[in-house]
């Protein structure tokens, strides 16, 4: 189906005896690349002159593309050409060409229009040529439209029309000498032979297209037949059918959903022979991360065939994550490891947290805390303890808009809420600061039972070691109402919890450690022998044999 789009050119026509020359002198868009072709085959221009170069009459003139002094002056741009679609001129006179096949236009005839329209066909026959001088002087036309049936116009077929300003010319024709008058815009239809180009589904292979019309000459699109629309993008882009982000059809998976990092576990420690698998603090669950940056915590299966708690050695455990909906990428797997020593020297096996207050009340006692605690850890180690350590931090603020320390919180060795190495935690109890505070009392409370949310090892003995040197609020996160309140709770747990604080606060805390079988002492000596003294006992009678 052939139609027409339309470019706007500036033809400047300078009649000479031999030859015609054409000068673009604006933009063509969206004209095929003419260039030679523009100039040989649709003018099919012949210049017999001889090359002068010193003869500046037969070049082009130099165009002035610069913008007007005065931007309300539009004498220098091109006119408004009316594109308007109007009906065949009636009146025209015209006559049968030598094969008797066509006609051409060889006059204005009767007619009055201004704006000449030539049919594309008369008398049942096309129209194809417009005849030499057909419209020669005729001062009252001003625009003429012309098919694109129309192969030839013959010499000065226009020219004289001074009042012409603007012809639509059709892309193919043959132009005689001086057709025109010396300066005209005419508006070249580009015709289209457009080909109808059905919808086409994509699948997981291939893409797809909308449905269009498509030209092969100039790879155009369109949306209408006539060509009267044109698109830019036809195509459909390869589609797949995701559930839960995995194509049904050919097991394509997002990448959202593809895990490409998994936290490594950290080894396990060293436990005394017989420590039951349960009591070994192997990790439930795995931090996994997806390639979209997001943080998955997946369960893991863990095989302990190759686990025998009756021989000394080192020990790996493998286990299998639980991915349910999520994938893993290439070259990350979902099996996981944990390494654990088990020997004859271990005495015991406990998971023990230090909560402590950071408050700036705190100042004059906090270097003697942090060496206590840090020769506690040195001690029970040396004395052949499997530990694992915990530290919780608070201070006045249950809510607190301002630094972090301010509030009660879990120091982590990496993503974990428990350290396995020794010297590890110790370095992290030698890193806390001071937060600033308030006034009297504390949040001891909402630390505590924030300790009891960490997951602590089957059949091992926990102990909660509480510092402080004020008053506890009864406020905290969890709902618990009393100090007693608190102690009932974590008895229950099986948490044994010890007090190291004022001798004027002893009354204060008494539940907790009566109703927990913990101790109190002085926060101001040194505690960690006392500790050490009262807990290595218990927790050495928790050995299992």
């Amino acid at each position: 189906m052939k139609i027409l789009c339309k470019i706007i050119l500036w033809l400047c026509i300078i009649p000479t005896a031999l030859t015609s020359t054409v000068f673009l002198a604006a933009t063509w868009n969206d004209l095929p690349a003419f260039g030679e072709l523009f100039i040989e085959e649709v003018f099919q221009l012949k210049d017999t002159q001889k090359d002068d170069s010193a003869n500046n009459n037969t070049l082009p003139p130099q165009i002035d593309n610069s913008q007007p002094d005065d931007p309300s002056n539009n004498d220098d741009l091109p006119p408004q050409i009316d594109n308007t679609t109007r009906s065949p001129s009636k009146g025209l006179a015209y006559k049968k060409i030598a094969s008797g096949s066509a006609y051409a236009v060889i006059g204005i005839g009767t007619c009055s229009d201004i704006v000449i329209v030539i049919p594309e066909e008369y008398n049942g026959k096309p129209v194809t040529e417009i005849a030499e001088k057909a419209f020669y002087q005729n001062k009252q036309i001003v625009s003429v439209q012309i098919p694109q049936t129309i192969q030839e116009i013959g010499a000065k077929a226009f020219s004289g029309c001074d009042n012409l300003s603007s012809v639509t010319l059709p892309d193919k024709v043959n132009l005689g000498l001086d057709v025109f008058r010396e300066s005209i815009y005419v508006d070249i239809q580009v015709s289209h032979d457009l080909v109808f180009v059905a919808e086409k589904s994509p699948n997981c292979e291939n893409a797809g297209n909308i449905a269009h019309y498509w030209c092969e000459d100039c790879n155009e699109f369109f949306a209408d037949a006539n060509g009267n629309e044109k698109i830019y993008n036809v195509s459909l882009a390869i589609a797949h059918s995701f559930e839960n982000g995995i194509c049904s059809d050919c097991g394509k998976v997002l990448d959202e959903i593809k895990i490409v990092k998994i936290d490594t576990i950290p080894h396990l420690g060293t436990f005394a022979l017989g420590t039951l698998e349960n009591a070994i603090g192997l990790p439930e669950s795995i931090n996994t991360y997806t390639a979209d940056g997001k943080c998955h915590l997946l369960s893991v299966q863990w095989e302990l065939t190759d686990y025998d708690k009756s021989k000394v050695g080192d020990y790996t455990i493998k286990g299998h994550l639980q991915a349910e909906n999520l994938v893993f990428a290439d070259g990350v797997s979902a099996e996981v490891e944990a390494s654990i020593r088990i020997t004859e020297h271990m005495k015991g096996t406990a998971d023990i947290v230090f909560v402590l207050d950071i408050s700036g009340s705190m100042g004059d006692e906090v270097k003697n805390v942090k060496n206590n605690i840090i020769s506690f850890a040195t001690a029970v180690e040396a004395a052949g303890v499997s530990a694992r350590w915990g530290a919780i931090t608070y201070s006045d603020y249950l809510e607190y808009p301002g630094t972090l320390n301010e509030q009660t919180q879990i120091i982590k060795d990496g993503t974990s809420d428990w350290f396995v190495s020794a010297q590890d935690y110790k370095n992290a109890i030698g890193n806390i600061s001071l937060a600033n505070g308030g006034d009297a009392p504390e949040t001891a409370l909402d630390g505590l039972l924030l300790a009891n949310t960490m997951k602590t090892r089957q059949d091992v003995r926990v102990f909660y070691i509480l510092l402080t040197d004020a008053e506890t609020k009864t406020q905290n996160h969890y709902g618990v109402t009393s100090i007693s309140g608190c102690a009932e709770m974590l008895n229950s747990n099986g948490v044994n919890v010890s007090v190291i604080t004022n001798s004027g606060l002893y009354s204060h805390y008494n539940s907790l450690y009566d109703t927990t079988g913990g101790i109190v002492t002085n926060i101001t000596g040194n505690f960690s022998q006392v500790l050490l003294d009262e807990l290595i006992p218990i927790i050495q009678q928790e050995v299992i044999n």
